[in-house]
């Protein structure tokens, strides 16, 4: 049986993936806790952890190229898919709902007059 051109059984996203799970999203609450999650762009990941409550940061330090960055863009980018596709590329993904907004790779531009330290300071400024 066809529907809108495809079959029933037709691939999904989940079906090319070595492990995701569920995720169990909670209305009003502002925290996210993610076991062993894991980027969907990269091979032979290092899956990591990472738990936020109410009212807490997170600082990421660490050497250049270290992973600093792909760290933060790992929870946003399942952040992301537990709430559109329902899917999270980690062992277990708890938290709420939440408007994602980044900030990575400001850069500075001489000519236009604009330095790293502007540049960082329009960028919180959007947010």
């Amino acid at each position: 049986m066809k529907c809108c051109g495809r079959s029933k059984t037709a691939p999904t996203y989940r079906d090319g993936l070595s492990k995701y799970c569920i995720p169990r999203l909670c209305s009003n609450d502002d925290w996210i806790d993610i076991q062993e999650m894991e980027h969907p762009l990269i091979e032979n990941t290092v899956p990591n952890s990472v738990r936020l409550g109410k009212n807490r940061g997170l600082i990421v330090t660490g050497s250049n190229m270290s992973g600093k960055s792909t760290f933060m863009r790992t929870i946003g980018v399942n952040a992301l898919f537990a709430q559109t596709i329902y899917t999270c590329l980690a062992d277990a993904y708890e938290g709420g709902f939440f408007r994602i907004m980044t900030s990575i790779s400001q850069e500075d531009n001489i000519i236009g007059g604009k330095s790293y330290f502007l540049a960082e300071a329009e960028s919180l400024f959007r947010v």
